[in-house]
């Protein structure tokens, strides 16, 4: 399986994460000729993230707040592993589960 199809393994298995604190999650499918990706989307928690995943398995894991629109999680990663493809969007996961905006 590649790291691109892995995305959907992902998302499957936090189903009912994303259930539980009420997230909307989507994957793209994979995207482009040259060099393929695939988006995974998550809106929840007052932000909006994005994980970007190319074929190479470089890796970006983003998200906004989506009040003040200002980005609260930038990451860049490599991939070599669906074990360490896991464990990044798991750490992204949490940050968008734990997320609090700051006080105006």
């Amino acid at each position: 399986m590649s790291l691109l199809d892995h995305l959907q393994t992902w998302k499957d298995g936090k189903s009912k994460i994303f259930a539980a604190e009420r997230f909307v999650v989507s994957i793209t499918p994979t995207l482009g000729n040259e060099k393929k990706a695939r988006y995974v989307e998550i809106d929840g928690n007052g932000l909006l993230g994005r994980a970007t995943l190319w074929e190479d398995g470089s890796l970006e894991l983003e998200a906004l707040d989506k009040e003040s629109e200002q980005t609260t999680i930038q990451a860049s990663h490599v991939i070599a592993t669906a074990a360490e493809l896991g464990d990044c969007l798991n750490w992204w996961l949490s940050e968008i589960a734990t997320y609090a905006p700051p006080e105006t």
